[in-house]
């Protein structure tokens, strides 16, 4: 009975291991050990066990799934780790968009919840890199659908890379929606500098940017920065930081919107400028 047990808290980890990966794309050991609570040596060894299953890869430090791995993961997986809170998060970005604009989605899976929101105040014009949201947008009723192309990444089942940023500046945009793996003081980083490079050439060529951050971005570090706390115009998030003070929002000139039901009382009618 004891060993069964094992068995299955191993496999849970395992499947943990494999939904982080595709939430944040390449990360490093110690980073997932850290974010699932176990030490260095136990995710090294399950690193190595799903290694050598093909599941995933361990490339200069960082892990990755492999491209025939990512290719079955289905697309709700990315989103699934905090949804509630990336509901709600949504549900008030939704109150920035106005019909006949231009937004920018990011491959993120916290914008992924705008998207029932983004059909409903057509006609819009929407810019992004991702497949799934392409391919959920492509045949909606008033909206006119720009895909940057670039390279295609299978883990994050989108484009990325110097065309995808090439296609981005001949273009410009009203508000820019996008997460990151972490957000701190310094500003909105990933894990990856392929996909800060991206999000940052969407905040480059939009009116307004909006930094979508359940409360678990907060607790979680990255190498790549994104961008500053004062590339940001707004940043909308489930839980009031504690990892940012109101002084460094109010200096970068970034109006914090913490939502949910504790917050109600506290949550400002904002408006696109």
């Amino acid at each position: 009975m004891m060993q069964g047990t094992k068995r299955e808290d191993i496999g849970a980890r395992h499947v943990q291991i494999q939904h982080l990966l595709a939430e944040n794309g390449p990360t490093k050991v110690k980073d997932i050990a850290q974010q699932l609570h176990f030490s260095d040596v136990t995710i090294y060894r399950d690193i190595k066990k799903l290694e050598k299953e093909g599941i995933l890869q361990l490339d200069n430090g960082m892990v990755v799934l492999s491209r025939s791995f990512t290719s079955e993961i289905p697309p709700s997986s990315r989103y699934e780790s905090n949804l509630a809170a990336k509901e709600i998060i949504c549900a008030r970005a939704s109150q920035f968009i106005r019909p006949d604009s231009t937004i920018i989605l990011d491959d993120s899976s916290t914008v992924l919840p705008l998207l029932d929101s983004i059909k409903k105040k057509a006609p819009l014009t929407v810019i992004t890199n991702s497949v799934f949201a392409g391919e959920q947008l492509m045949s909606a009723s008033g909206i006119r659908l720009y895909m940057t192309g670039g390279l295609y990444y299978p883990w994050a089942n989108a484009f990325h890379g110097h065309m995808a940023i090439h296609a981005l500046q001949s273009l410009q945009a009203d508000i820019c929606f996008i997460s990151t793996t972490s957000v701190t003081s310094r500003g909105a980083a990933d894990s990856y500098d392929a996909t800060a490079e991206l999000k940052s050439a969407m905040l480059s060529i939009s009116e307004i940017k909006v930094l979508l951050a359940d409360n678990s971005k907060f607790s979680k570090r990255a190498l790549y920065i994104a961008g500053t706390l004062a590339d940001f115009d707004y940043i909308i998030t489930d839980r009031t930081p504690e990892s940012i003070s109101p002084e460094q929002l109010e200096q970068a000139h970034t109006r914090l919107i913490t939502v949910g039901a504790e917050n109600e009382g506290d949550e400002e009618n904002v408006e696109a400028r």
